[in-house]
């Protein structure tokens, strides 16, 4: 491959992994919202049902950002590997650094981030289903 190719290639899978990021985000702010609107309103087991349906959801969405991020990394050693006998791709942020080593600490990042979400959607959803509803507002006189 030329170094152009390689060049397009790290665009395209950094696009590919925000894409599906955000696709991730509005799963969660999907849920964020359906618990403020709705959680109140469920039954017990239409709430297990939501929440296991987010989960699963959120699973599955889930590993596809995290294997995106990490092929994207993945791809920065490859470029390293390959070297760049012109210099052409070092305005590539990953190829400015020299070495692959931040894979490992990008991958526990990722992995916190959908965790953290996916348990902080959650305990919002028990928070505000265990809230008493807001007293209605009375219209002035």
């Amino acid at each position: 491959m030329s170094e152009f190719e390689y060049g397009v290639l790290f665009v395209e899978f950094l696009n590919t992994a925000n894409v599906v990021f955000a696709n991730y985000m509005t799963l969660v702010f999907a849920g964020l919202t359906a618990s403020w609107f709705l959680a109140r309103r469920m039954t017990l087991s239409v709430a297990i049902c939501f929440l296991a349906l987010f989960t699963l959801g959120a699973l599955a969405i889930g590993t596809g950002v995290f294997f995106a991020f990490a092929d994207f990394f993945a791809l920065q050693g490859h470029l390293l590997d390959q070297g760049s006998p012109t210099g052409a791709l070092d305005w590539l942020g990953p190829l400015r650094t020299g070495d692959a080593a931040g894979l490992g600490v990008i991958q526990g990042l990722m992995a916190s981030i959908l965790i953290f979400s996916w348990a902080g959607t959650i305990a919002f959803f028990w928070i505000v289903r265990a809230s008493k509803p807001a007293a209605p507002e009375s219209e002035p006189v």
